[in-house]
């Protein structure tokens, strides 16, 4: 099955409009958050992670023939088919996704405020190369 252009397109949107959000969330002061922005932040990091590790997954099987085991082995094989280190700032959000996901409980929003405040460089990068690959080898992704 080819790698299918619509879902490419849509999952990377959804990857930056989470950003965008999440950078807007974080633009207030961590003490004037309202329970539900804290709740919004933790949302759009699943939703980001989400979109991220599906769009590898896809890519990974349609593109390479490749069967990943995790989110965390599709990104490290892609980062290798893109020839750059595996990142670190991916990976760490991978596993804070589980955390919100499955140890919700244990989360320290203050912590979480912190790093989404730093920046995505490392998350809009991979997406970039990620998407000029796709297009040298596909020829999709033109408008």
């Amino acid at each position: 099955m080819p790698i299918n252009h619509d879902a490419v397109k849509y999952r990377i949107n959804e990857i930056l409009d989470c950003i965008s959000n999440l950078k807007r969330l974080v633009s207030k002061p961590y003490t004037e958050l309202s329970i539900d922005e804290k709740n919004s932040i933790r949302y759009y990091i699943i939703v980001m992670v989400e979109a991220l590790t599906t769009l590898c997954i896809h890519v990974c099987r349609e593109q390479y023939g490749y069967k990943p085991q995790s989110y965390s082995e599709a990104v490290k094989f892609l980062c290798d088919k893109l020839g750059i280190e595996p990142l670190e700032n991916v990976f760490s959000l991978i596993k804070l996704r589980n955390l919100i996901v499955h140890r919700y409980w244990i989360i320290d929003d203050y912590r979480i405020y912190k790093n989404v405040k730093e920046n995505f460089d490392e998350i809009l990068l991979f997406v970039k190369l990620l998407e000029e690959k796709l297009k040298s080898e596909n020829h999709i992704l033109q408008s």
